[in-house]
């Protein structure tokens, strides 16, 4: 909630960054080892939730990088992949382990799934 507030108050609209995450499956925004473990929890569950759990997982690992922001540019530059590879603070790239440990056991389940979507 606090992203999505901040988002809001600068206008920022998540697709611009989101669709390429999931278009491409995180390929151009990931570590390579991210990808892979994404992709092996993509072919195990045979369900693409886990890529909207990704992008949650993603969300709240640069939240600290998010909420620093001040303008929509600063914003959109903060979510830009330098290199190919989104950073959290300081430069320090998404570690596999971390975004696993976010995307399993920071996030609530999603079960009520299809209520949210039909609600939004």
């Amino acid at each position: 909630p606090k992203v999505h507030r901040h988002f809001q108050a600068l206008a920022f609209d998540l697709a611009f960054v989101s669709t390429n995450w999931l278009l491409c499956v995180f390929i151009n925004s990931l570590p390579w080892a991210c990808v892979e473990r994404i992709f092996d929890i993509l072919l195990y569950d045979s369900s693409a939730d886990v890529l909207l759990r990704a992008s949650l997982a993603l969300l709240l690992l640069l939240q600290p990088k998010i909420m620093a922001c001040r303008s929509q540019e600063e914003l959109f530059q903060c979510m830009k992949p330098k290199g190919g590879i989104l950073t959290l603070d300081k430069g320090a790239g998404i570690q596999p382990g971390k975004l696993m440990q976010t995307l399993f056991t920071k996030l609530p389940p999603l079960h009520d799934l299809p209520l949210r979507r039909d609600k939004h």
